[in-house]
């Protein structure tokens, strides 16, 4: 929540709100969601934010004291996947600290959140949409004349505070300027305090070799406290030389702390994963991230290239796993996310396809569809009921292949069978090596599933926008491919499947809805998943980022309008028609044979 103090000039009001939307733009699941941000008319301009189940990194070494290598590393790996997430992006932290990581405990294993990007810089060349300034005063006349101070109590941040000097310049455009000394002291870089560099991503690794050497050791590596002792320490020679870790750990990690907090940014590591992968190196762990199971290169470089995005994106997660439990969340998220993708796209052509089912399983479970959550199992069945009964007319399906995956084959098992066989075994964890050792044989399984549903791949996923189709799939880059297709076929904002031909072959709208989460945010790909525990919910993977308004409603009705009263309406045919077979084969009266 923003407090009354902070009102008075609209840099603080934009930093508010591009705090929201930076974070927005991290669509990953280390990066704490951001659902939405407004004000009130009572005063009160949010934030709403992801609630984390866990505690910081800063209280957790409180609780349990130094972490062990086998705890750390698996952890910093998801940290430095972030991290290196928002590099790509175009964000520079600039505020990393165990204060502002969340840690999960999750099936064994422990779980980062990154929070806090309230004093994030954007690149060079990169551009965030500012908000208007109709909105700025809009926001700026109701801010909070007074926040009640047990409200302030429970919001303060913990831990040493950030600093910024200068950071509010009476004029101008930026929100920072470039000579603002930005940071907590403690994990600074040195070019944060001296101006002497451009501060980039390497101050943000500098920060990262900080934390993991903190949580190794349960302090910092340079402890001094007050400012002009931490600018002291952050110049040469007192810089030279990292405080080893001591005879307890591994000799090569001081050599990667040494390199880490180099006090030059061009001697430190090139990325963040390159630094995690040099800390599970020098840490004597082994099982590497190149040894866990991987897809089938073929199979994977097909569906980073031609998938539906969010699709590409859980195969690319699932390759770049640094650790077993990454490969086992990531894996669990594709499959998932292919069994929701089938399942719309099956109410979307059951409709299309314009052949009435008369099937009372069919009715029972699409009418639960909207009224509860459905099991894996559940939603296994529903597209089979769905699309079976469409087998003898397949060429006059509009996915003649999701028919053919559904057709039971010599054994009684159709193409969808792995899926439920995958999600029972992905969905347990347990240790590294027992979860690694169950991959051996899940990604095998994985990769000829993939190859079975090749046909997600051939019919391109497209959005059209300004009467051009822009393509979704592959991996997210900016800005989208754009397709040749018949401006007349195109409806405006609708996603669409193109058939081999190039010719649109489903319109999936409203089940699928291409949307920005908040205002700000590059636009994400919402997919109708049924009921949740919050009403209608439109689910967009692998961010795994929600929506229960008005999109979701309207993708429920349009299931209870389109689907579930075409069942009901081949249903009172069926009654009608039979009764009136019965009425015809009832004998008739001897007066009836006499008039006749």
């Amino acid at each position: 929540m923003l407090h009354k103090r902070l009102r008075v000039r609209d840099a603080l009001l934009q930093r508010f709100l591009r705090e929201a939307k930076l974070a927005a733009r991290l669509a990953h699941p280390y990066v704490a969601h951001i659902y939405g941000f407004d004000g009130e008319d009572d005063g009160l301009v949010w934030i709403a934010m992801e609630y984390i189940h866990g505690i910081t990194l800063k209280q957790w070494l409180c609780d349990h004291g130094p972490m062990s290598l086998d705890q750390l590393v698996p952890l910093f790996e998801g940290i430095a996947e972030v991290v290196q997430n928002a590099h790509e992006q175009g964000i520079v932290h600039r505020d990393l600290k165990p204060s502002n990581i969340m840690v999960i405990e999750r099936g064994g294993r422990l779980v980062p959140k990154l929070l806090d990007f309230g004093v994030a810089k954007l690149l060079a060349g990169e551009k965030l949409p500012e908000s208007t300034p109709e909105t700025l005063q809009r926001l700026r006349s109701i801010v909070v004349e007074k926040v009640p101070e047990e409200v302030l109590k429970r919001f303060r941040a913990e831990g040493p505070p950030t600093v910024t000097d200068n950071s509010l310049p009476p004029g101008g455009s930026q929100l920072t300027p470039d000579d603002a000394t930005i940071g907590t002291p403690g994990y600074m870089a040195p070019e944060q305090w001296s101006r002497e560099f451009v501060v980039g991503p390497a101050a943000d690794l500098y920060a990262l070799g900080v934390i993991a050497y903190e949580a190794l050791t349960g302090h910092r590596s340079f402890q001094d406290e007050s400012l002009p002792e931490l600018r002291a320490l952050q110049a040469p020679p007192n810089r030279d030389v990292v405080p080893p870790l001591g005879d307890n750990f591994p000799p090569a990690l001081d050599e990667v702390f040494q390199r880490a907090l180099a006090r030059r940014p061009k001697d430190r590591f090139r990325t963040a994963l390159e630094l995690a992968g040099a800390l599970r190196a020098a840490s004597d762990l082994g099982a590497s991230p190149v040894d866990l199971p991987r897809l089938d290169a073929e199979v994977r470089d097909a569906w980073f290239a031609d998938a539906p995005q969010f699709l590409a994106e859980a195969v690319a997660a699932l390759d770049d796993a640094r650790n077993a439990h990454q490969a086992r969340s990531a894996a669990q998220e594709l499959v998932r996310g292919l069994l929701r993708y089938l399942l719309v796209v099956a109410l979307a052509t059951h409709v299309q396809a314009g052949e009435g089912q008369d099937d009372p399983a069919l009715l029972e479970l699409i009418r639960a569809f909207g009224r509860r959550e459905f099991l894996t199992e559940e939603r296994l069945r529903l597209v089979r009921l769905l699309v079976r009964p469409q087998t003898g007319r397949r060429s006059a399906h509009p996915i003649p292949a999701l028919v053919d995956l559904v057709v039971p084959g010599s054994d009684g098992t159709d193409g969808l069978a792995p899926i439920l066989a995958l999600h029972g075994a992905l969905d347990h964890a347990g240790a590294e090596d027992m979860v690694r050792s169950r991959l051996g044989w899940l990604v095998p399984e994985l990769t000829q599933l993939l190859r079975t549903a090749a046909f997600v791949r051939e019919y391109v996923l497209v959005v059209p926008r300004d009467r051009a189709a822009e393509r979704w799939t592959g991996r997210r880059r900016q800005p989208r491919a754009l397709t040749t297709v018949s401006a007349d076929e195109l409806i405006e904002e609708h996603p669409m499947l193109l058939d081999p031909s190039g010719r649109i072959c489903v319109d999936l709208w409203p089940l699928v809805q291409a949307m920005p989460p908040i205002e700000g945010a590059q636009p994400e790909l919402f997919l109708f998943d049924g009921h949740g525990p919050h009403g209608a919910r439109m689910i967009a993977a692998p961010a795994g980022l929600e929506h229960h308004g008005s999109i979701a409603r309207l993708a429920r009705d349009w299931v209870a309008t389109q689907v579930v009263s075409e069942v009901e309406a081949q249903a009172r045919m069926r009654e009608r028609i039979r009764v009136a077979a019965h009425q015809w084969q009832v004998p008739r009266r001897p007066a009836d044979r006499h008039h006749g």
